[in-house]
């Protein structure tokens, strides 16, 4: 991709469709990934000293170029939708056996931890509201 200008969010199709405003010019071809940069570091700070111990730089989430223009692209949501290769049909025939097959392994338990204050910082995507005028960057 060969932009001079600053790649971003342009308009707000629906819930899963952004358009960006760099297109075939800017080199952009159809399924180029695009992460939309959170602006806003995350900071990692010890609560005694205040020292600051690391900063932390997210995005908000990735996207896909489905359609590209001369001068903009449409682009999509990205997600993995998990399914099974096993049809309800065969699960059922087979239920008893993947019973039988059951495989104990040791996790921990859940910390007691206060909902409000689950912030995984160290998430490349923190999944946070999108904005036009939010900023992308090429995905690597």
């Amino acid at each position: 991709m060969q932009s001079q200008k600053e790649p971003q969010i342009i308009a707000i199709l629906n819930n899963k469709q952004v358009i960006i405003n760099i297109g075939k010019r800017d080199g952009v071809k159809s399924n180029d990934k695009f992460d939309i940069i959170d602006s806003q570091v995350k900071i990692l700070r010890d609560p005694d000293t205040h020292e600051i111990l690391d900063r932390f730089h997210q995005f908000k989430q990735q996207i896909s170029v489905i359609k590209v223009e001369l001068k903009y692209s449409i682009c999509s949501s990205i997600f993995n939708k998990k399914e099974n290769s096993i049809s309800k049909l065969a699960m059922k025939q087979y239920q008893p056996i993947i019973n039988a097959t059951t495989i104990n392994r040791k996790v921990g338990k859940h910390l007691n931890v206060n909902p409000k204050e689950v912030n995984d910082i160290t998430a490349k995507y923190n999944y946070s509201v999108i904005h036009i005028g939010d900023k992308v960057t090429p995905s690597k």
